[in-house]
Parts: C-alpha cells; structure tokens; sequence
C-alpha cells in the first residue's frame, strides 16, 4: 500500500526544517502535501512552495497564499539552521555533494543550495555563506 504525500514529507522532509518553519507546515491542509514539488527557502525572501504549477507562499500562519510577497520571510539563522540540520552539523563530511551543489537527504531527496561556491580551480569544491 503506498504511503501517502503528507506521511513521506513529514517523515523524511520537515525534520530537516528549522522549528519555526516546520511549524508553518502544520497548518498546511492535507491535500496540498500531495503536490508539493519543492520547498524554497531563500534568505530574506518569503518561504515559497512548488505545488503542481503554481508557487505559492507560506505565510506565518501555516496557510498558502498566492501572492508570494504575503509568505514567512527566510531569515539567515533558517537558512544556517537548514543547512546544519541537512548536513548533521559536519559540512566537510558533504563537501563533494556541496561542491555539485546538493546534498542528498533519506528517502532520496535532493536539497540545492545556494551561496557563495569556493573553487579549485576551475572547479567547484565547496559552498560557503549559505544563502539558500
């Protein structure tokens, strides 16, 4: 029997989410966990959800809105939060994955990110000052 939408993203996604955003998710109706394709977390943007063929915003209240401008602005201590939770606080550990950068979470699923890239070279090593 499949799992359903809501169960996988709880289990495998928000536990990667700072406190304060997975909060958000809890207001989150059921049916909207069935289209999620992506969660954007941008620094000093609003949160903004890929769901089917619209983007909508997360605002502090847990509810979709789809004026983007309307969601829960990303603040930089979510995005360390994120990125200390996505890579069990050992950066180096996943410095080749953050080199191509994402990083591979349980279940599969693939975490971009976003920031300032270190090169060797001409090739990219690592990221630092995560802005997203």
């Amino acid at each position: 029997m499949p799992v359903p939408p809501g169960v996988l993203i709880r289990k495998d996604i928000l536990p990667f989410l700072p406190a304060n955003i997975k909060t958000l998710f809890q207001n989150l109706d059921e049916q909207h966990y069935s289209g999620l394709e992506e969660i954007r977390l941008r620094c000093g943007k609003p949160l903004s959800l890929r769901i089917g063929e619209g983007d909508f915003a997360l605002d502090t209240r847990g509810r979709l809105d789809p004026h983007l401008a309307c969601g829960y602005t990303v603040s930089t201590e979510d995005i360390q939060r994120a990125v200390a939770s996505i890579s069990d606080n050992s950066l180096y550990a996943f410095e080749e994955e953050i080199g191509r950068g994402f990083i591979t979470i349980p279940g599969g699923h693939r975490v971009g990110l976003a920031g300032q890239t270190i090169l060797d070279g001409n090739h990219p090593r690592t990221m630092k000052h995560f802005s997203g």
